[in-house]
């Protein structure tokens, strides 16, 4: 079964993903399948991504969830001009998977072995209440602007932050409906 999935989402979400070795699964981008509603998403922990995007021709009823290595996703190549979909083939029953832009290039990868974490338990709900106040890692809130210039915004760095205090903040952007991040506010000595 060949899947569509949007190649600059999954591209843009390697800037949340974590590099470290601690958590080998974080290493990566998180993509479910569900029907015809593609998931993408990234977390190094601190600070999460994820694009949720209706795609008609998506793939299989039955749904897949795959890790995508982050060495994988930064040889994803796309131009502005190039398509943002491309697709995602398994090619054995053993975890290889490639990934085909619309100019027909390709990579291939293992997928990782491992259980994603449960991303919406960390998404605040929608809140009307006044914003509480608190302090976020700057570096933290530089990677929103990364993941929007990977999106060629033309805001890239104007993302909403809907503090919450001690709970996560939601991160959302105006241009890209089907995104929701979070960024957790800073502890002093916890990183």
């Amino acid at each position: 079964m060949i899947y569509t999935i949007n190649l600059r989402q999954i591209a843009a979400l390697q800037h949340l993903a974590t590099t470290g070795n601690v958590r080998y699964y974080l290493n990566g981008v998180h993509v479910t399948i569900d029907g015809n509603v593609v998931t993408c998403e990234a977390t190094d922990g601190a600070a999460m991504g994820r694009f949720t995007e209706d795609l008609p021709n998506a793939g299989d009823p039955l749904g897949i969830s795959i890790i995508i290595p982050i060495d994988a996703v930064k040889r994803i190549k796309l131009r502005k001009a190039d398509d943002d979909h491309g697709m995602l083939i398994p090619l054995a029953a053993n975890g290889v998977w490639a990934i085909t832009n619309a100019a027909g290039l390709s990579v291939q990868f293992d997928a990782i072995d491992g259980t994603f974490p449960d991303t919406d338990r960390v998404i605040p709900p929608d809140s009307k209440d006044k914003p509480t106040p608190a302090n976020y890692d700057f570096d933290l809130l530089a990677k929103s602007g990364k993941l929007g210039k990977a999106m060629h915004l033309q805001h890239p760095g104007t993302f909403t932050i809907d503090q919450r205090g001690e709970s996560g903040a939601a991160v959302t952007h105006s241009a890209l409906p089907g995104f929701v991040g979070v960024v957790m506010p800073f502890r002093p000595g916890v990183r």
